[in-house]
């Protein structure tokens, strides 16, 4: 493994943790815990690898379906954009729980939005600080 591989595993480590801990706080099903780098092989030719996430917290953009990465390390850095991806869109969302009139959320759904805003600075140094170690 090199380096950059190895930087992209911790980053993705540390960030699917942030992320169990954070869909944690409120119901979820298992499958939102889960993202999938997948290989495949077809016709004797190289493989490609597909980024994919099937949990209902988030829904992956329908146009990163199908995408084909030619590299591991390439589809780790796709998976990594994916992840932030994610956060940004509950990021988003955890805005406009908390600028609601209190009573429109319970304090599980206001908590689990709190916990995710404090943690931006987190979210921000994982996505531009390769060297940061878990």
């Amino acid at each position: 493994m090199n380096k950059a591989e190895k930087e992209n595993q911790e980053r993705i480590l540390e960030l699917t943790e942030l992320w169990y801990e954070y869909v944690n706080k409120d119901y979820h099903k298992d499958k939102d815990c889960h993202w999938y780098i997948e290989q495949t092989w077809s016709y004797g030719n190289l493989p490609y690898y597909t980024v994919l996430y099937y949990g209902y917290v988030y829904e992956m953009p329908k146009k990163l379906f199908g995408k084909k990465y030619y590299t591991y390390e390439d589809a780790e850095k796709a998976l990594l954009k994916l992840i932030l991806s994610a956060f940004r869109e509950e990021i988003k969302w955890s805005k406009i729980v908390l600028n609601a009139e209190e009573a429109e959320w319970d304090a599980v759904t206001r908590d689990s939005a709190e916990w995710l805003l404090a943690r931006k600075g987190i979210l921000y140094e994982l996505r531009f600080d390769k060297s940061r170690s878990r």
